[in-house]
């Protein structure tokens, strides 16, 4: 149970915060809080986080439910029902069902109050707040009023609060009364309608395809001229063939702008209010999306005899790349259709002469201003190479160093590439690659302590050119290499032994 005693110190520290009047109070008596003065334009700008984070915490961004501005009490009372309510020692309850009031008259509405009584005082200490629902689904604190504290004439019953004309701008908003003495917890909740007049402006839209240029639409209070924030406007396009409705809301200075998302062509748009308690004259508009300028450049290509050659154009626009529609590539009497990815269209052809072709690239699009670029293709010969090696001889177990020269077949040392006998070799910078005899072709068998060698042995093999650029032409040739034996021990060229080696060597 709670302790009495603290009970009485809490609601005393509660009166001391608090200007308590004395009037004399009876039975059924009721209030009317008049505000005076409009709300200005720093309350209405500033943003209480406290409160934002209380509205948030407790789900009031069910808010979804009642964005058609139109619901029913039920449906109002099943989305509000989803936010606790904290009730200290006194309570304030809203009418569930919301409330109505207008904007150019104000209005007055109806809440009931139960001070909580403290040494013969009805104490209390709560105000109202109002949010409102921006584009991003957050709430925004449009005012608060100020601090209606405790009163000896205040008893269990219905009061009155009366909004002055021109307070609030025509809108959805959420009604909320917080105490303010313990951490401004939440109360009570509601909605707020009000009603009124609204104006909105917007203008002719001309622009080129995929410019981003946006258009402006602003809404503002018929009888203030005030921007209304975060308001609904629905915006229903139409091409003569079919009709597109979007939403917008408004931001905080009363308005929003938007890309039309259309291709080249003509549309209307007609602006409307979509709450349904807020009269908005429909705004007709036009429009109107032009072709967008493009410049296409193509590139000179070149490649060698035998290989394709890559076409390639360069499509912008509004110094952007372009990311759609086709090129169409025109060569040697052949026509090739190639996609734009990112600016660029690519494609390789084969063309069999040596020799320069000029070539067309056209740029067309329904979307776009058509563009021509033109250049050139040049296949280039290859150079036919030539192998120069000389036949080598050597001895067994002594391997010699020779070198392989490749040439063009004008003379030309070439530079680059590799030579390939058995293992390939790179081809230094004087043209000449480098390679050892080094095979064991004499060698016939082993007998126990006797090897068999031929005098002499010779072998063919294939040398090839491969080259490392497509301006060289490969080619082949044939060494002969001749191999002679000489013991590698002595010398001997002939058939002997050797004690200390245990070993005998025997040529045929």
């Amino acid at each position: 149970m709670f302790n009495k005693n603290i009970y009485y110190i809490l609601m005393l520290f509660l009166v001391s915060i608090c200007a308590i009047s004395t009037v004399s109070a009876s039975e059924n008596v009721s209030e009317t809080t008049a505000i005076d003065d409009a709300i200005s334009e720093d309350v209405v700008t500033s943003v209480n986080e406290d409160l934002n984070d209380e509205i948030e915490n407790n789900a009031v961004s069910a808010y979804d439910d009642i964005e058609s501005h139109d619901v029913s009490a039920s449906q109002q009372d099943d989305v509000l029902s989803g936010i606790p309510i904290s009730y200290l020692d006194y309570k304030i309850n809203l009418n569930d069902n919301g409330y109505e009031i207008s904007a150019k008259n104000g209005g007055t509405i109806s809440y009931y109050m139960e001070p909580c009584q403290t040494y013969a005082i009805n104490a209390y200490n709560f105000y109202f707040a109002f949010f409102q629902l921006d584009s991003n689904g957050d709430w925004n604190l449009i005012s608060r009023t100020e601090t209606f504290s405790s009163s000896s004439d205040r008893t269990v019953g219905n009061y009155l609060y009366k909004f002055a004309p021109k307070y609030l701008a025509p809108g959805t908003y959420l009604f909320a009364a917080y105490n303010d003495g313990l951490d401004s917890n939440l109360m009570d909740r509601t909605v707020l309608k009000v009603k009124g007049n609204a104006v909105i402006s917007a203008n002719d839209y001309t622009t080129v395809y995929n410019s981003g240029q946006s258009t402006t639409v602003k809404v503002t209070d018929k009888d203030t001229g005030k921007p209304l924030k975060f308001f609904e406007v629905k915006a229903v396009f139409n091409d003569g063939t079919e009709s597109v409705s979007r939403y917008f809301i408004t931001d905080s200075s009363g308005q929003f702008s938007y890309v039309p998302p259309f291709n080249v062509g003509t549309c209307t748009v007609t602006y409307s209010s979509s709450v349904a308690y807020v009269s908005a004259g429909a705004v007709k508009k036009t429009i109107v999306i032009n072709k967008a300028p493009t410049t296409t450049t193509a590139s000179k290509a070149s490649a060698y005899q035998g290989y394709k050659v890559t076409l390639k154009a360069t499509v912008k626009s509004q110094g952007k790349n372009v990311n759609e529609g086709k090129v169409t590539f025109k060569i040697n009497g052949k026509t090739y259709s190639v996609a734009v990815k990112n600016g660029v269209a690519t494609k390789k052809v084969k063309l069999s002469k040596a020799k320069s072709y000029k070539y067309t690239a056209t740029f067309n699009d329904n979307n776009f201003v058509k563009s021509v670029a033109s250049s050139t293709a040049t296949i280039k010969k290859r150079s036919a190479t030539k192998i120069y090696v000389k036949n080598q001889v050597c001895y067994r177990d002594s391997p010699k160093k020779f070198y392989v020269t490749v040439k063009t077949t004008n003379g030309k040392l070439v530079k680059s590439g590799k030579v390939k006998i058995i293992d390939a070799v790179k081809v230094n910078k004087k043209g000449k690659a480098r390679f050892y005899t080094g095979t064991d072709l004499n060698y016939i068998k082993q007998v126990g302590n006797t090897v068999y060698f031929k005098k002499t042995a010779s072998k063919t093999f294939k040398v090839k050119y491969i080259p490392a650029s497509k301006a060289y032409k490969p080619s082949t040739a044939k060494v002969k290499i001749t191999m002679k034996y000489r013991c590698s021990a002595c010398g001997s060229t002939t058939s002997h032994s050797h004690p200390a080696m245990n070993m005998r060597f025997i040529v045929s």
